[in-house]
């Protein structure tokens, strides 16, 4: 097990290392920036809805328009 050393930096290295971080979470945030800009210009691709894949009509379905033939509103 080693054991670390406290180590003082001096004042201006404290300096430089605090604006290092800072421009690591600043090119951190200008690329989450980025991607979510990428991400907001793709077109929105339509979603498999159940309900439009359901073409075929079903017997219910068919009853109904057939009375709705056979009986039709009038205007």
């Amino acid at each position: 097990m080693k054991l670390r050393k406290k180590v003082v930096l001096s004042p201006a290295k404290l300096i430089t290392q605090t604006a290092k971080m800072q421009m690591k979470m600043m090119k951190k945030l200008k690329a989450k920036r980025k991607s979510r800009r990428k991400q907001k210009e793709r077109p929105k691709e339509e979603e498999d809805n159940p309900e439009h894949f359901d073409t075929f009509p079903t017997i219910k379905g068919l009853r109904c328009q057939e009375w709705l033939l056979k009986n039709p509103r009038p205007p």
